[in-house]
């Protein structure tokens, strides 16, 4: 309880100046990362809470003003927290999501299947790996990894979302037929 209290109220004086948005129970009240909060609901999160935090919060610094000091930070803090509980899929991920933010989506791969190896229902990973894939160009398994995230995690998307996501389904079949 403690823990949490402290995570809503550190994310909340650090990043809302950045998004503008509020942290609320533990999520983002905002439409827009609703649907990715949802998919990867069951996620556990069992790594350092405060080096995650570290990352995350470095991540949205990085995100909201493109700062390759916090990029760095964010990436040095998710493989800390990566050497303190390697059993964590939250911390694999999140390093995963921020390499491919950076536009690094090879390094994002190995760390994006970590997490789903640890953690094979964490539906947001499905959709980052398949991002992953899509940016190197391999896009049979980018079509694998969107179209699994569909058919099971799709039920949160709004209409524009899915929209998004059947675009690039979309783009991987006519890639794929194009050979």
């Amino acid at each position: 309880m403690i823990r949490t209290g402290l995570r809503s109220s550190l994310l909340g004086l650090l990043v809302k100046p950045f998004f503008g948005r509020s942290w609320k129970n533990g999520f983002w009240t905002s439409k827009r990362l609703q649907w990715s909060r949802t998919a990867g609901r069951n996620a556990p999160s069992a790594g350092p809470p405060i080096v995650q935090l570290m990352g995350y919060t470095s991540f949205a610094i990085f995100a909201q003003s493109k700062d390759t000091a916090a990029y760095e930070r964010s990436i040095a803090c998710y493989k800390k927290a990566i050497e303190l509980n390697p059993k964590d899929p939250s911390s694999h991920h999140g390093l995963g999501f921020t390499y491919l933010q950076g536009g690094r989506p090879a390094e994002a791969i190995p760390e994006l299947k970590k997490a789903l190896e640890l953690f094979p229902d964490y539906g947001t990973a499905y959709y980052n790996l398949g991002l992953a894939y899509f940016y190197t160009g391999d896009y049979e398994r980018a079509y694998d990894n969107l179209s699994k995230f569909k058919e099971k995690y799709a039920d949160p998307l709004t209409p524009a979302q899915l929209r998004r996501l059947d675009s690039l389904i979309q783009k991987c079949k006519s890639k794929l037929d194009a050979r």
